[in-house]
Parts: structure tokens; sequence; C-alpha cells
């Protein structure tokens, strides 16, 4: 939560949780910390509460992976979000984080039903919102990213794909923890991050975004789309 001025609308979707979980927030400085700790502490169903203060580099996923990732891999089921406000676009995707958030834990009906697709006789891997509407469909593309995208993909053994292809845009979604196993055991550094510079393609964490789904599909778990019911 690099924005803890978004604290107050987390805590508004974490209520809708339905089932006990444990939470693991990072933060960029004292402030934020201090700001997560009071707001979360007394959420309704929430088991342990992790704030830690994590280097700016890597943005979400460097925490998901380096920082938590040795303690999240022991979870049967993973939701990943974060405080996008993509402020390099001058506003040309207002509404991007609410319209994830609102998908993923929107309501505890909504999240129920993402617990069935996970659970279901053919239980999904990775479950997402379909892109946001003012996402351009070229985003499901490689872009910058195809040479790293190659590199890591040769070294979880999944071919990369071609063209246009699946991933959760704004890297927000629900997955079962061994759907994304070898992204954990894979050996992440901070390292490997490059250092942030406002950089909006060609990272690794552009990189890792679009193998969620791969790594899902090579464990055996077919990802779900959640349709957006407004457009």
């Amino acid at each position: 939560l690099y924005y803890e001025d978004l604290a107050d609308e987390f805590a508004g979707l974490l209520r809708n949780m339905p089932f006990p979980y444990d939470l693991f927030v990072s933060v960029k400085d004292e402030i934020g910390r201090r700001t997560c700790s009071d707001r979360f502490s007394s959420l309704p169903m929430l088991g342990q509460l992790t704030v830690e203060q994590v280097p700016n580099r890597g943005r979400d996923l460097a925490p998901m992976f380096c920082t938590f990732g040795s303690r999240l891999k022991t979870y049967d089921f993973i939701a990943h979000l974060h405080g996008k406000k993509s402020l390099y676009n001058s506003g040309a995707t207002t509404g991007w984080r609410q319209y994830l958030c609102d998908g993923l834990l929107g309501s505890p009906e909504r999240i129920r039903r993402i617990f069935s697709l996970m659970q279901g006789e053919v239980p999904k891997g990775i479950v997402y919102p379909q892109n946001y509407h003012l996402v351009p469909h070229f985003a499901n593309t490689w872009l910058a990213n195809r040479s790293g995208g190659a590199e890591w993909c040769a070294r979880l053994g999944i071919a990369p794909p071609h063209g246009y292809f699946d991933f959760p845009v704004g890297t927000m979604f629900w997955a079962r923890g061994a759907a994304l196993r070898p992204l954990f055991d894979v050996g992440i550094v901070i390292e490997d991050f490059a250092v942030e510079e406002g950089q909006t393609d060609g990272t690794l964490a552009h990189c890792l975004e679009r193998r969620l789904v791969l790594v899902s599909r090579h464990q055996g778990y077919p990802a779900a789309i959640i349709r957006d019911q407004q457009h």
C-alpha cells in the first residue's frame, strides 16, 4: 500500500471477507506502517496482521514474492491487491483500481463465488476481473517485456506465448497457492527488480504480471475471468 491515504478504502473492502484470513501489508515508510496498523488491526475475521516497511523497488510484486514469499506460499488461497493510482497517465484510467478491487472483494457473496470457482469440480488456479474498459486491448501482449518474459519463462520451464494472451492486467487477483508455487520457488530476489524510476513498462514486475496465468495453467489449474457487467 504505497499510498497510505487509501487505507480506509481497503479496510472497507476487507470488511467484506466472509472467512478468517491473515493480512500482509507492505508500506514505504513509518507513516504508512502506523496508518495501516491502525486502520486494519480491528477488522472482523482478521487473524494475523503483518505490516512491513519495504524498499521502493519492484512495486507490489517484490513484496509479494521477496518480502512475504516464504510465508505466503504456505497458504491454500491468496488474494493480491495494491494501492494502484496510475498517476503517469493523467487520469486516463480513472476508476481502474476501484473496478478491480470491487470485482475481487466487493461483497461477501462475490468472494464466496470466487471461492466456488477455486474449489469447484475443475478448480481454477487464478481468478481475476476482465480488463478494465479503458485499458487498450494491446496491453494483453508482451509489449516491451518480450525478452525478459522469454528468459523467465525458460527458467520456469514454460513456453512463452505469442501475440495476445490472458493475464490480470493491473495485477490484482485471487489464486490457489499451489497454482503460483513455481513463482515462489524460482528464487526471485529484490535485486532482480530495477531501481524505481517511474517506469511504465519493461520491468520484471511487468514480466511477472504476464506470467501469472501461464504458471497457473502449467500447474494444471485453468484461469477464470470475471465478466464486466457494466460495459
